[in-house]
Parts: C-alpha cells; structure tokens; sequence
C-alpha cells in the first residue's frame, strides 16, 4: 500500500475520500503516486542513478583488490590500528635521524665536488 503525503495540514483537500487522516495532522492518500508524475519520475530516475553509480564503485574497489566499500572500511582500520601503534616520540626520534643522515650526505657531496675539482685542476685525465 502506497501513502502520499498531500502536504495539506489543515484538513482540508480536494478529494476527502480518498485522504487518511494520521497522526501529527498530515494528509495522507491511500493510492499509488501516479506513473504520469513527473516529480516522481524525477525521483526514480535520481535513485537508480545512484543505485547504478554505487554498483559501479562496488565494481571498481573489487577489480582493485580491496573487496569493495567493507574491503576499504576494514584497510582503514588496519591502517588506523598499524598507526596508533607508533608513538609521536617515535616518529620525532625518527625524522630527526633522517635529517641528519641528510646532513651528512649533504656534506659528503660538497666533499667529493671539491675533490672533482682539484683531480680536474692536477689534469688527471681519468
């Protein structure tokens, strides 16, 4: 059985026997919405349109690999649960180790530019 709210709350209409009377004062027929609707067609044509576009993401998330939408919800705890593990001190000690290391390799290169530099002024041909 279909309902269709006339949006009328006064109690008035323009078909009485056809309208039911519910709870909170809204107007309800007890008929089917009309196929001739355009407002409802608009409607049904919305909600396959969303009905096919969510089917197509399903789609492509298993073609990826990831089992669909709960293939990325369940990653997303997996990777939230592998990143609680690691500690904010952790993560600081470990940046500032590969700064330095950086730092290094930094001075190592201006090291061996300068070393190019004196093999090519001495004529060293190799």
């Amino acid at each position: 059985m279909y309902y269709y709210f006339s949006g009328k709350t006064d109690g008035t209409s323009s078909s009485p026997e056809t309208m039911v009377r519910v709870p909170g004062g809204a107007d309800v027929r007890d008929e089917p919405p009309s196929p001739e609707d355009p407002a409802m067609n608009d409607v049904l044509r919305q909600a396959e349109t969303l009905l096919r576009f969510s089917g197509e993401v399903e789609n492509r998330l298993t073609e990826s690999g990831l089992q669909g939408v709960d293939g990325v919800i369940e990653r997303y705890h997996e990777l939230r649960n592998a990143v609680d593990g690691l500690s904010q001190r952790e993560l600081d000690w470990a940046k500032a180790e590969v700064d330095r290391l950086i730092s290094t390799l930094n001075s190592v290169s201006v090291q061996l530019e300068k070393l190019q530099a004196i093999k090519r002024k001495l004529g060293d041909p190799d």
